[in-house]
């Protein structure tokens, strides 16, 4: 491993409030050792930002693209404790442009920046384009009853009504959301592009690491319903891989 993946897994098992797609383990997981890197800005041996990267090729081509399973990417900043807002743009500004810098030479870079970098202005002027895009998120989930309760009537009347029919359980593979989605891309005669081999390669990182699980529906007769991975982090839940019988 070169000094810089060992720094940037150092700084990962060091800082807990990482977001979970852009941790180490995560890439070293999932992806070969050829198939990611990171760059990193330092100041006197302290990481103060880092952007880790995947790479394919495509004919003669190199491109930075989003990872497989990987919904967020970006930059990830160590901002100094009790930074004035004018002193925050600047450091934002430096840090970003010098891990701009750093990237490895390709022919395209496309990543989705994680909501919580709001500020992606260095990217424009070091020539980068981009688009926003939404996403939805809720605040706490301590009181699941309190989330409940904001849901719209007719949603909350649905899961009532299938709290009667379905059951819910923990399964520890990811063989049976494999077999679903595989279903279901087959009835659109399109290819599913995760192996079983892969999914099972995140779901046990994430039951052995406590940090996702896979929740199944069945009915009564033991039909699968509907079948949800999703992941957790200090600040978060999100929502990762999943399907749901058409048929039922």
């Amino acid at each position: 491993m070169d000094s810089t993946k060992e720094k940037y897994k150092k700084l990962c098992a060091e800082n807990a409030n990482i977001p979970f797609f852009l941790r180490y383990d995560w890439y070293n997981t999932l992806f070969t050792e050829n198939e990611w890197g990171v760059v990193l800005e330092e100041n006197n041996d302290e990481v103060l930002g880092f952007i880790p990267f995947y790479i394919v090729k495509k004919l003669k081509f190199s491109l930075i693209v989003p990872p497989p399973l990987t919904p967020y990417q970006g930059v990830w900043l160590n901002y100094p404790n009790n930074q004035k807002y004018t002193n925050r743009l600047s450091f934002e500004k430096e840090v970003m442009t010098s891990l701009i810098n750093k990237l490895p030479k390709s022919d395209g870079f496309t990543q989705k920046f994680h909501p919580f970098i709001t500020n992606w202005l260095p990217f424009y002027w070091k020539g980068f384009s981009q688009t926003t895009k939404y996403t939805y998120v809720i605040e706490d989930l301590s009181v699941l009853d309190n989330v409940f309760n904001e849901f719209r009537e007719n949603i909350r009347r649905e899961i009532r009504k299938a709290e009667k029919s379905l059951s819910i359980e923990n399964i520890d593979n990811a063989n049976e959301l494999f077999s679903l989605k595989h279903s279901i891309y087959s009835e659109r005669k399109e290819t599913y592009p995760f192996s079983k081999e892969f999914l099972n390669k995140a779901v046990n990182f994430c039951i052995q690491n406590n940090c996702g699980e896979v929740l199944m529906a069945k009915n009564g007769n033991g039909e699968i319903h509907s079948i949800l991975f999703y992941v957790w982090d200090n600040e978060a839940a999100y929502y990762l891989h999943g399907a749901t019988n058409t048929t039922l």
